[in-house]
């Protein structure tokens, strides 16, 4: 988005709703107090862990997306070959 703006400073508020507005203010808020903040790289190998997890356990439970869990699960071993 912000690499079609002519200004860099151009006012995006009307682009938003007011709770949403609110919700980036306090992020930035957060983070300038000085709270975590995470890489795109740490965020991907977050997702990437969970979902091998996720596709571990629901493989082993056997509930009822097993047969969706262990083709993910053959994909995820295929992968790591």
């Amino acid at each position: 988005m912000s690499d079609h703006l002519e200004e860099e400073n151009e006012n995006l508020d009307h682009l938003f709703a007011p709770g949403r507005i609110a919700q980036i203010d306090s992020v930035i808020a957060k983070v300038n107090a000085g709270a975590k903040t995470y890489t795109v790289q740490e965020v991907r190998e977050n997702l990437a862990q969970n979902r091998e997890d996720w596709i571990l356990k629901t493989a082993s439970e056997g509930c009822g997306h097993a047969g969706s869990a262990n083709r993910a699960k053959r994909d995820l071993e295929l992968e790591r070959n």
